[in-house]
């Protein structure tokens, strides 16, 4: 009778334990396997040397690429485990002449509490 007891307990306790933990899940975490992460957003304008804008400058951190637009501002938005404390972001003119010719640049932007950043990026001429 007590081997009976214990295994009915057993189950129950299996049950109740299996539905709390499935219940933890969310869409968020199930994709970074239990990793918990901060959603930041990184806006920011590219300029040149005279503080023009840059179009069509390619922005990637990681695996996340945008591009400037016409007026050299772009929108990254970047989910960074909480593990991480900084992020490179590179600036990459792909495009050759069609916007002048720009050096790369690569930056280490350090994460801070603050969810949006707002930065600001000069790139050198080649020419």
């Amino acid at each position: 009778m007590k081997n009976f007891i214990l295994k009915l307990l057993n189950k129950q306790i299996t049950v109740v334990l299996s539905i709390l933990g499935f219940s933890m899940v969310t869409n968020q975490c199930a994709a970074q396997y239990g990793v918990p992460v901060r959603y930041y957003e990184i806006k920011g304008v590219v300029l040149s040397r005279n503080n023009e804008p840059i179009n069509k400058i390619k922005v990637v951190s990681g695996y996340d690429t945008t591009f400037t637009d016409s007026i050299g501002n772009f929108t990254l938005n970047k989910e960074v485990p909480y593990s991480v404390d900084r992020m490179n972001i590179k600036f990459i003119d792909d495009d050759k002449n069609k916007n002048g010719n720009y050096f790369s640049k690569d930056t280490l932007l350090f994460i801070t509490p603050e969810k949006n950043r707002r930065i600001s990026i000069k790139l050198e001429s080649k020419n």
